[in-house]
Parts: structure tokens; C-alpha cells; sequence
């Protein structure tokens, strides 16, 4: 059961040749008044290449190391890679930027959400050098961007850093836009129940579509596409992205059937959609991300046979950094 505000539904995907609309560093100068501040930073081709390279999982470079800690490994290891200047721009965005109160970090597209177990603490929060490493080598989501991205003249890889926010999951919503319409809200915890967006659900609509007119509307150049944001107070709304609108993005209370078919009314109809009762458990085609088999067998040497006890070790370790 799902409460509705607002609607009427009646194909039409994303071409890749605009798929660089969707980057942060094309559209946060457009949208900046609404839209948390970023900080961009492009990739080297030595980085970009190190991500990319089958044998280099999880092999974080020389200066994650403390310094006392000189790399004179057995002749079978190799030495670990080195980037000074990229991780000198990365540490200072941290320590100097943001000073040192986490950070979060996606591609042009994508956060490393795959890999959030590898981090002390499993989070995406980034404390630090290794953090930052781990996560963009332990991510599949962070490869098959770049993957991409290196196969399109027209996007140049990078990363963006934003502060990381402790957010309610309940203060997030995905919207949907078709032909530069507002014609779907849905909160991105779904299908999880929150009470307080049942008492505020028409201020949470109200608020959404102001930003939507005010903010995005007749700014952003692409008429369809989808844009997620965060709504910790009333009249309080920050655009945190934006993606195609097909397929690749998760349609959360909505079916793209239902979406793609969507009759034009002429107006912005913002139909939201949310749990109304707190009913339980409810299924999701929401995707969990745990820790990879193909990790797992690079633990064990290959053989499976001891693959538990030593990722067992390596999170031990983690653990003993993370109380350092």
C-alpha cells in the first residue's frame, strides 16, 4: 500500500552522447544556488590507469604507508605503486578543505558504495589517504565508470569531494522529470516507512517542486532526467544529483513503464509517492553490496581454502587502525 499526492501516466531512453550533462562539473555551476558545494579533482592517465589494472586490487599506493614503514618486501611482492602529487592534492582536500571532518567521494557519476566494507568503520566516510584508496580500488561501480568514461572524448575522469553528511534516511527523495515536467517524487529509503514524511508529506511535495521551478526548471538543458535531493527542514532543499532518466536509475515507488508513458498535462504534476502505515517489512529491488567472492579468493591465495581466516585478519587490522 502507497499513499499518492498530486498525477496521470502514458518510451524514450538517454542518448550516451548526453550523458556528460549528468556530471557534477557541468551542472553544479548551472544549479550552484541549490546544490551542495563539490570539490573537483581530475585523474591523471597514471591513476586512471592504476584503477583500471586488473593486478594492482587492493594494493594502495606508497603513500598510504607511514613513513618509518620502508617498503623492503621479498623479492616475489612488488613495491607499491606511487602517486605523490595526485595524493598530496587529495590529502589537502581532506586535512585543509574540509578540514578533516570526513569526506565523500563519487566519480563523475557514481559513489564506491560497493565497497563501503572495506573502510574502518564500513562507512563511505574518508578520514584519511588509505580510506580514500581503498575504496576507489576495492569498487567495481568506480571501474565501470571510468571504464566508460575512458571510452568518451567528451568527459574528462575525475572525482568529486563533498563533506560527508550524517543524513536521515528519510530526508532523501529521487524525483522524476519528463519533457522539463515534474511528474514523480518518491523518498529514495524505499519502500521503508518514515512517519514524519506522512505528517509533512504536501510541505515535502511544496518545498520539492519551489526548488524543481525555481532551481532547475528551464536551467538544466535536458528535458528528461532525474535528480535526487535532501530535505533535512521544511523549506530547506539541496540538490545533491542528477542522473538520466531511464533504466540505469533506480525508479524506487515508480515503474519506468509507468514513467516513460507519462501524458503530458501541461503542468508540473509531482505525484508522491510514500509508505502511508507502518506495515512491516516491505521487499526491495534495491541492490546489498557485501564483500566480493573474487576479494575473497585474493584473500585465500586462489585456493578457498583459507579465505575467511585471512580477510578475517585484514579486517582485524583495520579495526586496530581505526582505534589509532
Amino acid at each position: 500500500m502507497l499513499e499518492r499526492v498530486g498525477c496521470s501516466i502514458k518510451n524514450n531512453l538517454i542518448s550516451m552522447e548526453k550523458q556528460s550533462e549528468f556530471c557534477f562539473s557541468k551542472w553544479s555551476s548551472i544549479l550552484e544556488k541549490h546544490s551542495l558545494d563539490g570539490e573537483i579533482l581530475e585523474l591523471p592517465e597514471d591513476v586512471l590507469n592504476f584503477i583500471l589494472s586488473e593486478k594492482q586490487r587492493i594494493i594502495i599506493p606508497k603513500e598510504c604507508y607511514p613513513e618509518e614503514e620502508d617498503s623492503n618486501e621479498s623479492d616475489e611482492e612488488e613495491n607499491p605503486p606511487t602517486f605523490p602529487e595526485f595524493s598530496k592534492r587529495v590529502q589537502h582536500i581532506i586535512d585543509d578543505v574540509f578540514s578533516r571532518r570526513g569526506v565523500f567521494v563519487k566519480t563523475n557519476f557514481h559513489s564506491p558504495k560497493d565497497a563501503f566494507w572495506i573502510t574502518t568503520g564500513r562507512t563511505l566516510k574518508i578520514r584519511d589517504l588509505t580510506d580514500f584508496y581503498q575504496l576507489i580500488i576495492a569498487s567495481s561501480i568506480v571501474r565501470d565508470d571510468f571504464e566508460t568514461i575512458n571510452k568518451n572524448k567528451h568527459i574528462k575522469p575525475l572525482f568529486v569531494f563533498k563533506e560527508f553528511l550524517e543524513i536521515h534516511p528519510g530526508t532523501e527523495f529521487r524525483c522524476f522529470v519528463k519533457n522539463h515536467k515534474l511528474i514523480g517524487i518518491s523518498p529514495k529509503d524505499w519502500p521503508e516507512y518514515h512517519e514524519h514524511i506522512c505528517q509533512q508529506a504536501q510541505d515535502i511535495r511544496s518545498d520539492i517542486l519551489t526548488v524543481f521551478k525555481e532551481g532547475i526548471k528551464n536551467r538544466f538543458p535536458l528535458a528528461d532526467h532525474t535528480f535526487d535531493v535532501l530535505r533535512p527542514s521544511k523549506e530547506n532543499v539541496q540538490i545533491i544529483d542528477l542522473a538520466p532518466f531511464s533504466e540505469e536509475t533506480d525508479s524506487l515507488a515508480f515503474e519506468w513503464d509507468d514513467l516513460k508513458s507519462f501524458e503530458d498535462e501541461g503542468k508540473d504534476v509531482a505525484e508522491f509517492r510514500f509508505i502511508p502505515s507502518d506495515v512491516g517489512i516491505q521487499p526491495t529491488k534495491r541492490n546489498n553490496y557485501g564483500v566480493p567472492q573474487d576479494v575473497l579468493d585474493m584473500f585465500s591465495g586462489g585456493s578457498g581454502e583459507s579465505a575467511s581466516e585471512h580477510f578475517t585478519d585484514f579486517m582485524i587490522s583495520q579495526a586496530q587502525r581505526e582505534q589509532q
